[in-house]
């Protein structure tokens, strides 16, 4: 859809730090909005950045990620643009079209913005990260001043105990348990099965998943003629803490051996 430029939205400083990864990931350009805002208002400074390098170029469409403050971002981002949004995007070809899994995974749809630059929120893990390195030029945009009863302000912050799985939503593998774990301590076999699967390298973190959850590559089930067997790439049927604590210990000695 073109050459991909990179909106940077922080403290003064920001953009060089982060210059060079986004360089080498393709982005030719960088539009540094920095200021000391950016820090302490929520979601208005991105907004406003990235209304800044839409209207100061001729962008094909907008991408941000489908996070919870991405969405936000996306939404307002296309009522000041007068635009349409489409989110949870998982594909996206170069004109324009993009595939959306919708209905919990349940259903996948292809959609067209047929008004103004397309938003397009795309789900986190949608895509592999792939180098490309580029020269990156930096730009400077000026954000504008924030009026604070209009927009949220950070008083505080906390920083959250850092564990040693990666988010859910950035995992590549992600091992789940359901009612049929039968309570927190049945989640030792889950929690297991992910370490064996690789989580010093950070491919596995342990999940929860709903009562009616979405398609999944790998299943175990006790009911051979479970829905779920019949969307699943592959199943077993068997009681979990009797086939997990097996495949955890045939996937640790085939780790083990390289």
């Amino acid at each position: 859809m073109g050459d991909p430029a990179a909106v940077v939205v922080g403290t003064p400083g920001t953009a060089t730090r982060l210059r060079e990864s986004l360089a080498r990931h393709g982005a030719t350009s960088v539009h540094a909005a920095e200021s000391t805002d950016a820090a302490e208002f929520l979601v208005t400074p991105a907004v406003d950045a990235l209304e800044l390098a839409v209207r100061e170029t001729a962008a094909a469409a907008v991408l941000v990620s489908a996070t919870t403050d991405g969405r936000e971002v996306a939404g307002r981002l296309a009522v000041r643009l007068v635009a349409g949004l489409l989110v949870d995007a998982v594909d996206l070809d170069s004109s324009g079209v993009v595939t959306q899994i919708v209905f919990g995974g349940s259903c996948t749809v292809r959609s067209q913005v047929t008004h103004g630059i397309p938003v397009i929120a795309v789900r986190p893990g949608a895509f592999e990260p792939e180098e490309h390195p580029v020269e990156a030029g930096e730009r400077k945009l000026e954000l504008p001043p924030i009026a604070p009863a209009a927009s949220a302000r950070s008083t505080a912050r906390r920083a959250a105990p850092a564990g040693d799985r990666p988010g859910l939503t950035e995992a590549t593998v992600v091992v789940s348990g359901g009612r049929g774990v039968a309570g927190a301590g049945g989640f030792k076999v889950v929690e297991e099965l992910a370490d064996a699967l690789g989580v010093p390298w950070r491919l596995a973190r342990r999940g929860r998943h709903r009562a009616l959850p979405a398609p999944i590559p790998g299943r175990f089930n006790k009911d051979p003629e479970a829905p779920i067997l019949g969307l699943a790439d592959y199943g077993v049927v068997g009681d979990l803490f009797s086939v997990a604590p097996q495949l955890t210990q045939e996937i640790a000695a085939r780790r083990a051996v390289g």
